[in-house]
């Protein structure tokens, strides 16, 4: 999203659907190609625009579009648009404008003018009402029926056309009243099991076809989901974020491992240990990163200080060493163990992975489990290694 200040007008770029627009507000939305618009909406502002890029050899050209409802939409370059009182003008708003704002054309008969036959404004209302029906555009269907049915002085046969159209149109806002109803239950009971994929399709279809006249109750509802949305949306950008930081900070270590190790083979320090016991904090963030055969000439390097013996940095499941005591719970515990285990974190049962937001057992994947979820079977291996130790001292 992309606010763009002007001198007296705001206009605001959404270029995909993670913000809806507002429409009320006092800058103007201009919308990316996949960022869905009722039509209600359509009838009743008219118009919205729209933006594009296109590729131009190896230049990209912006795009505005102008969409009215039942016409396609219209693209212009920049050249041909302006901004002018009402906002972000095009040709297309123009013609628009014009077909909306002028009045149609009267009937004469010599010099003696008059309005349009009564019978002439009920097909016409009669043929819009299909037209904004066939659409889906309830706020349309609601306005036309009401005009349809204020007209007076209609001929018989009109009538008995129109009489046939509003009980259509009631029975089909009926069941389009029952679309919403049930759209907004399965949204609410989404929210409540936390099914974070299925909250994202259903708000898309809220605010396509359900963002006008929406009551408190579907309010709250849309609220609740939108809170959803944007917590899973924060724990994602953290857990990406904390992940980075983490490959980060170890492809730096690996780094400093290498340059420290160089330094004590061509005898640059004075004072071996400050510097071995550098090497290895270095190492433990470097995690993976070290190899075989760093991890010897750190053994090596140990003993030359006289810090802690070689074999307390052991080998892992893919034969890199790595310290032990400091080592994170999810290297100390092989996948087939804590997969079989439930995570009092996440919820995540046995056999699932588990996920970024807590206490729901649905949601994105965390790359590595939490470390409550690892924490019980490192106690019970600990028990049962002090036991066995126990059992053999009583052997003795």
């Amino acid at each position: 999203m992309v606010d763009i200040q002007l001198e007296d007008k705001t206009l605001r770029v959404h270029l995909d659907q993670e913000v809806a627009p507002e429409w009320d507000a006092s800058h103007e939305p201009v919308l990316g190609v996949s960022v869905p618009v009722g039509q209600d909406t359509l009838i009743d502002r008219w118009y919205v625009h729209r933006i594009r890029l296109e590729s131009e050899g190896t230049a990209r050209r912006v795009r505005i579009g102008t969409e009215a409802f039942a016409r396609p939409t219209e693209w212009f370059v920049l050249d041909d648009c302006e901004i002018t009182d009402r906002g972000l003008t095009t040709p297309a708003v123009e013609r628009i404008v014009q077909a909306r704002t002028t009045r149609p054309p009267s009937w004469s008969r010599g010099r003696i003018q008059r309005e349009p036959d009564v019978d002439v404004r009920a097909r016409d209302l009669l043929k819009r009402l299909g037209e904004a029906r066939w659409a889906g555009a309830v706020v349309a269907v609601q306005r036309l029926g009401r005009e349809l049915a204020g007209l007076n002085g209609v001929s018989r046969e009109s009538q008995e056309l129109m009489i046939v159209a509003l009980r259509e149109a009631r029975v089909w806002l009926d069941e389009q009243a029952e679309v919403r109803r049930n759209l907004f239950a399965q949204l609410d009971q989404a929210v409540t099991d936390q099914a974070h994929g299925q909250i994202s399709s259903l708000m898309v279809r809220v605010n396509a076809t359900a963002a006008h006249n929406r009551t408190a109750e579907e309010d709250a509802i849309a609220e609740r989901a939108a809170g959803c949305i944007a917590d899973l949306s924060r724990a994602m950008q953290e857990e990406i974020r904390e992940r980075f930081l983490a490959e980060s900070a170890a492809a730096d270590a690996s780094t400093r491992v290498g340059v420290i190790l160089r330094n004590l083979q061509r005898g640059e320090y004075k004072i071996l240990r400050p510097q071995v016991e550098t090497l290895v904090r270095f190492a433990e963030t470097a995690g993976k990163r070290v190899t075989r055969s760093q991890a010897r000439q750190i053994d090596v390097w140990k003993q030359k200080a006289g810090l802690t013996p070689a074999d307390s940095m052991a080998p892992d499941d893919d034969g890199t060493r790595q310290m032990k005591q400091k080592r994170p719970l999810h290297r100390q515990v092989a996948r087939r163990y804590w997969i079989k285990w439930y995570c009092p974190r996440c919820t995540a049962a046995p056999g699932k992975d588990c996920t970024i937001a807590d206490g729901t057992g649905t949601g994105g994947l965390r790359y590595v489990p939490h470390d409550e979820h690892l924490q019980p079977i490192l106690d019970q291996r600990e028990a049962r290694q002090r036991s066995a130790a126990r059992s053999r001292r009583s052997a003795r």
